[in-house]
Protein backbone atom coordinates (compact mmCIF):
# COMPACT_ATOMS: atom_id res chain seq x y z
CA UNK A 1 0.00 0.00 0.00
CA UNK A 2 1.52 3.63 -1.22
CA UNK A 3 2.35 5.43 1.71
CA UNK A 4 -0.07 8.60 2.54
CA UNK A 5 1.42 11.77 2.34
CA UNK A 6 -0.20 15.11 4.12
CA UNK A 7 -1.12 17.95 2.67
CA UNK A 8 0.13 21.67 3.80
CA UNK A 9 -2.49 22.90 6.34
CA UNK A 10 -4.08 25.80 6.98
CA UNK A 11 -1.60 27.45 9.85
CA UNK A 12 -4.48 30.14 10.57
CA UNK A 13 -7.01 27.51 10.85
CA UNK A 14 -5.24 24.84 12.68
CA UNK A 15 -3.27 26.85 14.76
CA UNK A 16 -6.00 28.55 16.90
CA UNK A 17 -9.54 27.07 18.17
CA UNK A 18 -11.57 25.05 15.81
CA UNK A 19 -14.35 27.34 14.29
CA UNK A 20 -18.27 25.52 14.74
CA UNK A 21 -17.96 24.00 11.11
CA UNK A 22 -14.76 22.78 11.24
CA UNK A 23 -15.54 20.83 14.80
CA UNK A 24 -18.59 19.56 13.03
CA UNK A 25 -16.73 18.43 10.34
CA UNK A 26 -13.80 17.11 12.52
CA UNK A 27 -16.63 14.68 14.33
CA UNK A 28 -18.21 13.75 10.52
CA UNK A 29 -14.70 12.21 10.15
CA UNK A 30 -13.96 11.13 13.26
CA UNK A 31 -17.67 8.97 13.10
CA UNK A 32 -17.36 7.55 9.84
CA UNK A 33 -14.32 6.31 10.57
CA UNK A 34 -15.03 4.83 13.71
CA UNK A 35 -17.77 2.98 11.70
CA UNK A 36 -15.23 1.76 8.97
CA UNK A 37 -13.18 0.70 12.21
CA UNK A 38 -16.04 -1.96 13.25
CA UNK A 39 -16.74 -3.05 10.32
CA UNK A 40 -13.13 -3.63 8.85
CA UNK A 41 -10.64 -2.98 11.73
CA UNK A 42 -8.35 -0.18 11.94
CA UNK A 43 -5.20 -1.73 10.49
CA UNK A 44 -7.44 -2.55 7.03
CA UNK A 45 -8.63 0.71 7.12
CA UNK A 46 -7.34 3.23 4.62
CA UNK A 47 -7.36 7.07 4.65
CA UNK A 48 -8.89 6.96 1.11
CA UNK A 49 -11.94 5.01 2.76
CA UNK A 50 -12.79 7.51 5.39
CA UNK A 51 -12.62 9.96 2.75
CA UNK A 52 -14.62 8.39 0.37
CA UNK A 53 -17.45 7.24 3.95
CA UNK A 54 -17.72 10.98 4.33
CA UNK A 55 -17.35 12.22 0.80
CA UNK A 56 -15.11 14.39 0.82
CA UNK A 57 -10.95 13.86 -0.68
CA UNK A 58 -8.29 13.31 1.30
CA UNK A 59 -6.96 16.59 1.22
CA UNK A 60 -9.60 17.53 3.82
CA UNK A 61 -9.01 14.90 6.32
CA UNK A 62 -5.33 16.14 5.74
CA UNK A 63 -6.09 19.36 6.62
CA UNK A 64 -8.10 18.10 10.14
CA UNK A 65 -5.44 15.38 11.13
CA UNK A 66 -2.09 14.56 10.40
CA UNK A 67 -3.03 11.04 9.72
CA UNK A 68 -5.03 8.08 10.12
CA UNK A 69 -3.12 8.05 13.84
CA UNK A 70 -4.87 11.05 15.07
CA UNK A 71 -7.74 9.92 13.67
CA UNK A 72 -7.23 6.56 15.74
CA UNK A 73 -6.94 8.71 19.48
CA UNK A 74 -9.80 10.99 18.78
CA UNK A 75 -11.80 7.50 17.91
CA UNK A 76 -10.59 6.16 20.97
CA UNK A 77 -12.01 9.64 22.92
CA UNK A 78 -15.27 9.16 21.16
CA UNK A 79 -15.61 5.54 22.74
CA UNK A 80 -13.94 6.35 26.13
CA UNK A 81 -16.33 9.06 26.27
CA UNK A 82 -19.71 7.12 25.23
CA UNK A 83 -19.09 4.82 27.63
CA UNK A 84 -18.26 6.57 30.34
CA UNK A 85 -21.54 8.78 29.75
CA UNK A 86 -23.74 5.83 29.88
CA UNK A 87 -22.58 3.92 32.83
CA UNK A 88 -22.08 7.46 34.76
CA UNK A 89 -25.84 8.38 34.23
CA UNK A 90 -27.46 5.08 34.96
CA UNK A 91 -25.21 4.84 38.72
CA UNK A 92 -26.20 8.41 39.35
CA UNK A 93 -29.96 7.30 39.36
CA UNK A 94 -29.38 5.49 42.10
CA UNK A 95 -29.24 6.85 46.06
CA UNK A 96 -27.66 4.38 47.72
CA UNK A 97 -24.01 3.17 48.00
CA UNK A 98 -25.06 -0.45 47.05
CA UNK A 99 -27.32 0.38 44.62
CA UNK A 100 -24.60 2.47 42.59
CA UNK A 101 -22.29 -0.39 42.66
CA UNK A 102 -24.80 -2.63 41.83
CA UNK A 103 -25.90 -0.36 38.44
CA UNK A 104 -22.13 0.10 37.82
CA UNK A 105 -21.66 -3.24 36.86
CA UNK A 106 -24.84 -3.90 35.50
CA UNK A 107 -24.23 -0.86 33.49
CA UNK A 108 -21.04 -1.68 32.17
CA UNK A 109 -21.97 -5.14 31.21
CA UNK A 110 -25.57 -3.71 29.27
CA UNK A 111 -23.34 -1.25 27.47
CA UNK A 112 -20.88 -4.24 26.26
CA UNK A 113 -23.74 -6.34 25.27
CA UNK A 114 -25.15 -3.50 22.98
CA UNK A 115 -22.30 -2.23 21.46
CA UNK A 116 -19.80 -5.45 21.28
CA UNK A 117 -18.21 -4.68 18.19
CA UNK A 118 -17.00 -0.84 20.14
CA UNK A 119 -15.27 -2.84 22.11
CA UNK A 120 -13.53 -4.77 19.70
CA UNK A 121 -12.51 -1.84 18.13
CA UNK A 122 -11.45 -0.13 20.94
CA UNK A 123 -9.15 -3.04 21.56
CA UNK A 124 -7.67 -3.26 18.22
CA UNK A 125 -7.07 0.29 17.92
CA UNK A 126 -4.81 0.06 21.62
CA UNK A 127 -2.88 -2.88 19.69
CA UNK A 128 -2.92 -1.12 16.88
CA UNK A 129 -1.39 2.67 18.02
CA UNK A 130 1.58 1.05 19.75
CA UNK A 131 3.52 3.61 22.25
CA UNK A 132 1.02 6.43 21.21
CA UNK A 133 0.94 8.71 23.55
CA UNK A 134 -2.37 9.57 24.21
CA UNK A 135 -3.51 6.24 23.91
CA UNK A 136 -2.01 5.66 27.22
CA UNK A 137 -3.15 8.48 28.62
CA UNK A 138 -7.05 8.23 27.70
CA UNK A 139 -6.53 4.87 29.14
CA UNK A 140 -5.19 5.44 32.29
CA UNK A 141 -7.44 8.05 32.77
CA UNK A 142 -10.35 6.11 32.32
CA UNK A 143 -9.17 3.84 34.68
CA UNK A 144 -7.60 5.63 37.48
CA UNK A 145 -10.96 8.22 37.11
CA UNK A 146 -13.55 5.03 37.58
CA UNK A 147 -11.61 3.52 40.20
CA UNK A 148 -11.41 7.03 42.47
CA UNK A 149 -15.51 6.84 41.87
CA UNK A 150 -15.71 3.62 43.39
CA UNK A 151 -13.32 4.01 46.25
CA UNK A 152 -15.73 6.83 46.67
CA UNK A 153 -18.83 5.41 46.36
CA UNK A 154 -17.56 2.50 48.89
CA UNK A 155 -16.18 4.80 51.30
CA UNK A 156 -19.26 6.79 51.37
CA UNK A 157 -21.19 3.68 52.02
CA UNK A 158 -18.97 2.82 54.86
CA UNK A 159 -19.21 6.22 56.69
CA UNK A 160 -22.87 6.49 56.52
CA UNK A 161 -23.19 2.94 57.97
CA UNK A 162 -24.82 1.73 54.78
CA UNK A 163 -22.10 -0.62 53.85
CA UNK A 164 -19.64 -2.63 55.88
CA UNK A 165 -16.25 -1.71 57.16
CA UNK A 166 -14.51 -2.95 54.39
CA UNK A 167 -11.23 -2.37 52.56
CA UNK A 168 -12.50 0.51 49.74
CA UNK A 169 -9.75 0.35 47.44
CA UNK A 170 -9.36 -3.68 47.19
CA UNK A 171 -12.97 -3.93 46.46
CA UNK A 172 -12.90 -0.97 43.78
CA UNK A 173 -9.96 -3.32 42.10
CA UNK A 174 -11.94 -6.22 42.46
CA UNK A 175 -15.19 -4.46 40.52
CA UNK A 176 -13.76 -3.60 38.10
CA UNK A 177 -11.45 -6.69 37.54
CA UNK A 178 -15.01 -8.64 37.25
CA UNK A 179 -16.29 -5.73 34.99
CA UNK A 180 -13.31 -5.76 32.66
CA UNK A 181 -13.30 -9.46 32.95
CA UNK A 182 -16.86 -9.94 31.92
CA UNK A 183 -16.82 -7.29 29.05
CA UNK A 184 -14.09 -9.33 27.31
CA UNK A 185 -15.84 -12.67 27.55
CA UNK A 186 -19.50 -10.74 25.66
CA UNK A 187 -17.39 -9.23 23.16
CA UNK A 188 -15.60 -12.82 22.73
CA UNK A 189 -18.32 -15.27 23.23
CA UNK A 190 -21.60 -13.47 23.39
CA UNK A 191 -23.94 -15.91 23.21
CA UNK A 192 -22.12 -17.70 26.07
CA UNK A 193 -22.80 -15.15 28.56
CA UNK A 194 -25.75 -15.19 30.14
CA UNK A 195 -26.48 -11.46 31.66
CA UNK A 196 -29.34 -11.84 33.48
CA UNK A 197 -27.31 -14.98 35.78
CA UNK A 198 -24.14 -13.26 35.72
CA UNK A 199 -25.80 -10.02 37.32
CA UNK A 200 -27.91 -12.12 39.81
CA UNK A 201 -24.86 -14.05 40.89
CA UNK A 202 -22.58 -11.11 40.97
CA UNK A 203 -25.18 -9.25 43.30
CA UNK A 204 -25.48 -11.93 45.59
CA UNK A 205 -21.68 -12.27 46.01
CA UNK A 206 -21.61 -7.99 46.19
CA UNK A 207 -23.63 -8.47 49.06
CA UNK A 208 -22.10 -10.60 51.11
CA UNK A 209 -19.57 -8.33 51.15
CA UNK A 210 -21.42 -5.26 51.85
Amino acid sequence: MAKEKPVAKSKSRRGGSPTFTEQARRTQIVTAAAALFMEQGFANTSMDQIASRVGVSRGVLFYYFDGKAEIGEHTLRLAVRAYSDYVRDRVERRRTARGKLREFSDACLDYQAEHPDLYIAFVELIGCLGENEEKFRLTQSLNQRTRSQLVAIIQGGINSGELANVDASALADILQGFVDGMMEMIAMEPGAVSLPTTKRLWHRMLDSVL
